[in-house]
């Protein structure tokens, strides 16, 4: 693509050598139609070589996760080992979206959470927030607490 676009500016910079030489009205229309075809390709492939950089881009990115991926799948024995009960349980669950029993069938399958997309926002866990009245009384029973009241 690039050496297209090369040829093309090549052209585009020998057109005014040929409106010079051809002269009259019919070589500037020839020449002024042909440089607006040649500008608007090369736009169409400069815009094309973008969005082919954004694609090499994302594709490394993703190498780079699976890489990662494959980094941590090489030692999860070693992490599962080291992980308490309720750290494992944890772990499914962030892996694991759904499982999918069919006890006639003799079936067992398994949905896993897609960890490429991007994750949830995390709520907020103000439990202190929640237990305040209106008045930003904690206990929530209305009794003042002015200084000197015993």
């Amino acid at each position: 693509m690039g050496v297209r676009i090369d040829t093309l500016t090549r052209e585009a910079r020998n057109l005014p050598d040929l409106f010079k030489e051809g002269g009259g009205s019919a070589g500037t229309r020839v020449v002024t139609e042909r440089l607006g075809e040649l500008e608007a390709e090369i736009d169409t492939l400069r815009a094309r070589t973008g969005e082919l950089d954004d694609q090499i881009r994302g594709l490394t990115e993703a190498v780079g996760r699976v890489n990662t991926a494959l980094e941590l799948l090489d030692s999860f024995d070693e992490l599962w080992d080291a992980l308490v009960p309720e750290e494992r349980l944890e772990l499914l669950h962030l892996l694991i979206e759904r499982i999918d029993i069919d006890e006639p069938a003799g079936k067992l399958q398994i949905a896993f959470h897609d960890l490429g997309a991007p994750f949830p926002a995390v709520e907020d866990d103000d439990d202190e927030d929640e237990d305040e009245d209106e008045e930003g009384d904690p206990d929530g029973d209305d009794e003042a607490t002015e200084e000197g009241e015993a």
